[in-house]
């Protein structure tokens, strides 16, 4: 079965979880790490985001469309991108515990990264 997406669509997913992270109000709960090592890994994760934005918008504009279709894809190939499509669309939640913050940027680079492989 093939698996369809739009670029414009997972450019604009990734767009809004940019600005969430950027928004994100830094963990001052017990337990929490540093505030200075907060802001340097959420500085370091925004410009990684960046990146595969950037990389993403490359992509669309190469192939002068929007639209993917991988087509036929492996159970796994198609496993995996339906999971990073639905990763990216997770917003990021201003209360999340920092600890929860990593993995959840972890998800975010990583469908991106899955994304753009595809594309």
């Amino acid at each position: 079965m093939d698996v369809s997406f739009n670029l414009d669509d997972q450019i604009a997913q990734l767009e809004q979880r940019y600005a969430e992270l950027k928004a994100y109000p830094l963990d001052t709960s017990p337990g929490a790490p540093p505030i200075p090592a907060q802001q340097t890994r959420i500085t370091a994760w925004l410009a990684q985001i960046n990146v595969e934005l950037v990389y993403l918008k490359n992509i669309r504009a190469n192939r002068a469309a929007a639209s993917v279709t991988v087509s036929p894809p492996t159970q796994q190939e198609e496993d995996n991108l339906n999971d990073a499509l639905e990763q990216l669309s997770i917003p990021i939640q201003r209360n999340e515990a920092f600890g929860n913050l990593l993995a959840a940027v972890t998800s975010i680079l990583n469908a991106a990264g899955t994304i753009a492989g595809k594309a």
